[in-house]
């Protein structure tokens, strides 16, 4: 028998197994659902995590791959996950807190099933472009060419697709960082941790610190909203002037996916805004609390949010201070892939815009406080420094050329972001506080 006649033999293909594939497929989805559901998981999330699964469930299928090489693979590069993420959480200021070691063992969990995800994927277009170009079993007997335009194709498609869905992931998805520290010693007198449920059923974290002379008159109260990868703690400090030279209660909670609230996710105000409406609405519900005389300040993702709530709910606040907010999300988008080159930029925005509507629940376009602003009858006063460079003092010009006539605008000069009040503190209280006491209906 001729040796070489043996060599060119393609190598046995193992049976498929479609019965246990389909099974196991049948298992990822249901999965997928329970983890959506019971978890208040996004149905992307929830499929990112099942998709382990369904990588094993293409490997019965296909029968190409042998499981248990799959597996050694796997175990070699799992480890890298709890790495990567633990050097990511070393990233975060200390002065924003720390992610707890559940956190990074959860995102390290995430971060794997994401690993699996793409490789599935990728797995899944070499089927089907090996198919299209008609490849004779094994793959490496088509012609040279055809195999570079296969390839060609193929990565095209990867970069294309699942680029932009692991940029969405990356932005919408932050280390929680939990509180280190107990609030200041002048706040810290009669200071209450409460909880309250948004609308869609997440439970949020606060602390509510109670007017500094309580009699039996009900007393206004301030909403204080931190900005994106932080906590209640570091910005309940921005509210003691307000509670001690007002008088009034102060409310401090974690926005979804921060510090100890429910969630893992950020939409940059897009549900946030449903945040600040059960801050509201569980301050309304207490005894000691003017319902009529709620007001709110909020710092950068914070402000936002603050002022999309203001925009869609009317009946919220008294007044609103915004420090620092970002006017189009767009825009901050296009911000954030300037690195790219310039002929690139427009493809990728484009094909974010599915990856985005998964977990905004529609267009980056559509979270825009700048554009909500225009039909605004809440009180406003815009802050910000003009040394920003995290999100540029234009962002907030812009906003304030959309509001109506009458709202506020302070820029400090030098001052960076979300560092308006360090620079100039005796001037951004008093523009505060007499925003806050000009629409105070009291005198």
């Amino acid at each position: 028998m001729n040796v070489n006649s043996l060599s060119d033999d393609p190598p046995p293909r193992r049976p498929a197994h479609p019965l246990a594939a389909v099974l196991l497929l049948l298992a990822t989805g249901g999965a997928a659902v329970v983890v959506a559901v019971a978890g208040h998981v996004p149905a992307a999330d929830a499929a990112i995590l099942a998709s382990p699964l369904a990588g094993v469930a293409l490997v019965l299928l296909d029968g190409r791959i042998r499981l248990t090489r799959l597996m050694r693979r796997a175990a070699i590069r799992l480890p890298a996950a709890p790495l990567l993420v633990f050097a990511w959480s070393k990233t975060m200021p200390d002065s924003a807190g720390a992610p707890s070691a559940g956190e990074i063992a959860l995102a390290a969990a995430f971060v794997a099933a994401l690993g699996a995800g793409a490789f599935t994927y990728d797995h899944l277009l070499s089927l089907v472009t090996k198919r299209l170009f008609g490849f004779p079993p094994p793959p490496d007997r088509a012609p040279l060419v055809r195999r570079l335009f296969e390839g060609a194709l193929r990565g095209a498609l990867l970069v294309g697709t699942l680029l932009p869905l692991l940029f969405a992931v990356a932005q919408t998805h932050r280390l929680k960082l939990t509180t280190k520290a107990p609030p200041l010693p002048e706040f810290s007198a009669g200071c209450e941790e409460v909880r309250f449920e948004t609308d869609d059923g997440l439970t949020l974290a606060g602390w509510f610190f109670p007017a500094k002379y309580r009699d039996t008159h009900r007393h206004s109260a301030v909403v204080v909203c931190h900005g994106l990868n932080a906590n209640k703690e570091n910005f309940h400090s921005h509210g003691l002037f307000l509670h001690q030279r007002l008088g009034c209660h102060v409310l401090v909670f974690d926005f979804r996916g921060h510090g100890e609230s429910d969630g893992h996710l950020t939409t940059f105000g897009a549900l946030e805004r449903r945040d600040v409406a059960a801050a509201v609405d569980y301050l309304r519900s207490r005894p000691d609390v003017d319902p009529g005389r709620v007001f709110g300040l909020g710092f950068s993702m914070g402000a936002s949010a603050l002022l999309m709530a203001a925009a869609e709910r009317p009946d919220l606040f008294r007044a609103i201070a915004c420090d620092c907010p970002f006017g189009d999300l767009s825009a901050m988008a296009r911000a954030r892939v300037s690195g790219l080159p310039e002929w690139c930029r427009p493809l990728f925005l484009e094909a974010l815009e599915p990856a985005a509507r998964l977990y905004l629940g529609g267009p980056v376009s559509s979270v825009s406080p700048r554009r909500e602003a225009e039909g605004l009858t809440t009180p406003l006063l815009l802050i910000h420094g003009d040394a920003d460079s995290v999100i540029p003092c234009e962002e907030t010009l812009r906003i304030h050329a959309a509001a109506p006539k009458g709202a506020g605008l302070m820029v400090v000069h030098g001052a960076g972001h979300a560092g308006s009040h360090a620079q100039n503190a005796l001037e951004y209280e008093r523009r505060v506080l007499d925003h806050f006491r000009r629409n105070d209906r009291l005198p």
